[in-house]
């Protein structure tokens, strides 16, 4: 079998070409920008001690917005593996990450669509697509339905979107299977997405919320979208969760595993709205990335709880509980620092 991955210099296209290598698959990794490929050697050598694996790799650079480029990637592969999207949730790209995201996965269906044999495709989605219905209590599954809510923010939009696009191309045919993870821990992208959890405690942070959502071992979606794929589980989706745990909980995990004390001050509803307002400010004056946005604020402070055990009704597959995962990546972090 021969795998593309698109995004393959992100963190779970990265952890997903080590898993199909160490599986024997023969893999495409698609990326746009030379030196990003450094991350993904780097993520491999935290699994390979020889690091032999990452040679293996055939390197396509091209760019998923052109039609172009998408043919050139899919050339000879069997199934690929959709990780490629914009994150972000700085309200200056959210147009930007609407347009991108859904461009992207319609883009690459079409080109799927054209070819006369059957590639599959596994979607790498997200929990922010399944949407947050306002006042909703409950556990979220994969029937709930979209609903437009403030709480949705421009990625979870531009997700949404993007699994719609997936969803019509389910309907004319296409092998399809979807993925939807919670909050992705995992190593090496130390200044990006939760990545960037380590980093600020391991400078020393004395601020938590308590809010709480799902969160998930990046192994676990590699190795989840390999299974789904291998058990031609396609047409459906499946949440990928390992449980519900507060931010605060998560932040312990993290202290404790990176030796430094726990966060002691709470930032409620109030003080957050404040902090994002500050920092939208600090940033249009400096110019800098705010370090929290009206996006990430409202995330941080709301309880959201999802069901992610339908692939382990369907599958063999297990979790790697984070409190196993985190002190085995937190030691990756200190060990690079130092």
């Amino acid at each position: 079998m021969k795998a593309l991955v698109t995004g393959g210099t992100g963190l779970v296209g990265s952890h997903l070409c080590f898993h199909l290598l160490q599986k024997g698959y023969k893999v495409k990794a698609l990326y746009r920008r030379e030196e990003r490929k450094a991350l993904t050697n780097k993520v491999f050598t935290y699994y390979d001690s020889t690091n032999t694996l990452f040679s293996d790799i055939e390197w396509v650079k091209g760019d998923l917005l052109y039609t172009h480029d998408v043919e050139e990637a899919i050339r000879g592969v069997n199934i690929v593996f959709h990780t490629a999207a914009m994150v972000s949730f700085d309200p200056d790209d959210a147009e930007k990450i609407i347009r991108y995201n859904e461009d992207i996965t319609n883009n690459l269906v079409n080109v799927l669509k054209e070819k006369l044999e059957q590639v599959s495709l596994i979607h790498c989605s997200s929990i922010a697509a399944l949407g947050k219905p306002t006042n909703y209590t409950g556990l979220i599954n994969e029937n709930i339905q979209w609903t437009d809510s403030p709480n949705n923010s421009p990625y979870a939009i531009s997700k949404f979107l993007s699994e719609l696009v997936v969803w019509r191309a389910v309907e004319e045919g296409l092998n399809i299977g979807i993925v939807n993870p919670g909050i992705i821990i995992g190593p090496g992208f130390w200044t990006e997405g939760s990545g960037k959890l380590f980093t600020t405690y391991l400078k020393g942070f004395p601020f938590y919320t308590e809010g709480v959502n799902g969160f998930v071992d990046v192994n676990d979606v590699a190795k989840a979208m390999i299974l789904i794929a291998e058990n031609t589980l396609f047409s459906e989706r499946f949440i990928l969760v390992e449980n519900n745990y507060s931010y605060k909980e998560i932040f312990n995990l993290i202290c404790d595993a990176l030796s430094k004390k726990r966060p002691n001050i709470k930032i409620g509803e109030i003080a957050s709205e404040i902090f994002w307002r500050f920092e939208f400010l600090r940033s249009k004056i400096t110019g800098a990335k705010p370090l929290i946005t009206k996006e990430t604020a409202k995330s941080a402070v709301n309880r959201t709880l999802y069901d992610g055990t339908k692939i382990l009704k369907k599958t063999n597959f297990q979790y790697t509980p984070l409190a196993q995962s985190i002190p085995i990546y937190a030691k990756l972090l200190k060990k690079e620092v130092s």
